[in-house]
Formats: structure tokens, C-alpha cells, sequence
């Protein structure tokens, strides 16, 4: 598996990963300098774009072309994922330092929406493949922007699940990826 790893980092889309990471650490920049925005609320568009950012990252333009191959999809997206995983961890500790250490997002929570933005990506790549990456970035951008600017009203508690209860979110996101992952 480890052999297996150097291969896979380099077929993670990293140039979309890498503008999420750095919009994600210019939200915290310029919301500090300017001196708006609660930092819970800094902290929760950080982490959309973050974990946005981790979905378009997983996006496999080779995926039709691999399909005979005998290392399945959901391998590939794993060891993708290890890569991934590691890259928002040290962009988080960014956002974090930025912030005020403990002052946003829990890292379980930033998890759980990861693993939604995942699970969104191979239930949508079991159809539509060259939409998943899409598709799973647009679900955790909004899940994670739209609670915080806009009042939802009796449908606040669906917006902010993903930092109030991380491990049913979690849970609920790898049910997806197991389902969403049978594709061969």
C-alpha cells in the first residue's frame, strides 16, 4: 500500500486543492486584518471551501481509462484520500493558528464534512463520474456557507449538523462511500 502512495499523490488534482487551501487561509487572513466576522462564523466558511477543496482533489479524469484495471476505484479514491487527508490537516493547523487556537471548527467536525464531500463524490461518480468532484464540493460549500449567513429557521439544526453532531454525520458519510464505492 505504501508503494502504492507515491503514485496515487500524483494523480490528486492539486491545482483546484491548492486554491481552496489558500482561499480557505485568505478568508482567515483577511477576516482578521479587516476585523469582521465572528470567528465560529470565519471558522465555517474556512472549512467549506477546505473541504470543497478535498473533493475537487479527488477527482479521477482517468477514471474511465483505469477501469479495466484490476486496483479498484474505491482503492484508488483511498489512497488518493491518505494524501488528501494529510494536506487539509496542515492547511486546518493554518486556519486554526489564524484564528485563535480552538476559537473555530473542531477538527472532528471539519472531518465529518470531508467525509460528506466524499461520500457525495463516489455516490455521484456511480452515475456521473465526470460530475462527482463537483458535485461533492458544491454539497459541503453549502452545507457549511449557507447555515452561516442565512437564517434557515426550523432547518437550523440539518445546517449546522456537521459541527454539532460530527460522529452521526460521519457515520451517515461512510455509509455513502460504501455505497457509493460498488461500482466494481
Amino acid at each position: 500500500m505504501v508503494a502504492a502512495l507515491a503514485p496515487a499523490t500524483r494523480s490528486v488534482a492539486w491545482a483546484p486543492f491548492g486554491a481552496c487551501a489558500a482561499a480557505a487561509l485568505a478568508v482567515v487572513v483577511v477576516a482578521r486584518s479587516a476585523g469582521f466576522g465572528s470567528p465560529h462564523v470565519v471558522a465555517v466558511v474556512a472549512a467549506g471551501v477546505l473541504a470543497g477543496g478535498a473533493a475537487l482533489a479527488l477527482d479521477d479524469p482517468a477514471d474511465v481509462l483505469l477501469a479495466p484495471v484490476p486496483v479498484s476505484v474505491r482503492r484508488r479514491l483511498a489512497l488518493r484520500l491518505v494524501a488528501v487527508v494529510a494536506a487539509c490537516g496542515l492547511v486546518w493547523w493554518g486556519v486554526d493558528v489564524g484564528l485563535g487556537h480552538g476559537v473555530g471548527v473542531r477538527p472532528e467536525a471539519l472531518a465529518a464534512l470531508i467525509a460528506t464531500g466524499v461520500g457525495v463524490t463516489t455516490i455521484v461518480g456511480r452515475a456521473r463520474p465526470d460530475l462527482a468532484a463537483d458535485a461533492g464540493a458544491a454539497v459541503v460549500l453549502a452545507w457549511a456557507i449557507v447555515p452561516a449567513t442565512v437564517d434557515l429557521g426550523a432547518l437550523a439544526g440539518l445546517g449546522t449538523a456537521w459541527t454539532t453532531r460530527p460522529a452521526a454525520v460521519t457515520v451517515a458519510a461512510v455509509a455513502g462511500i460504501a455505497l457509493g464505492g460498488h461500482r466494481r
